[in-house]
């Protein structure tokens, strides 16, 4: 079980710096099912949602590689 939370802690390590094609994906997934009011959000707060997914995803990365760094040692 370790390993594949050090793989998805690389996969998100390595995602960080993609964070505004990330978001810009998700505003054409939003418009693409019809959501323009929750597209039009995500793009007036668009450098707010990069600086968040820049910030949870590391966070998450480091949750992850410490779960797996405790299961590793018992």
């Amino acid at each position: 079980m370790y390993l594949v939370l050090f793989a998805l802690a690389a996969l998100l390590l390595v995602l960080t710096p993609w964070a505004p094609h990330l978001i810009r994906l998700r505003l054409r997934f939003f418009r693409w099912i019809g959501w323009e009011w929750a597209a039009n959000l995500v793009e007036k707060y668009f450098n707010v949602w990069v600086w968040v997914v820049r910030i949870a995803l590391p966070a998450i990365a480091a949750l992850f590689l410490y779960t797996g760094w405790e299961q590793l040692q018992h």
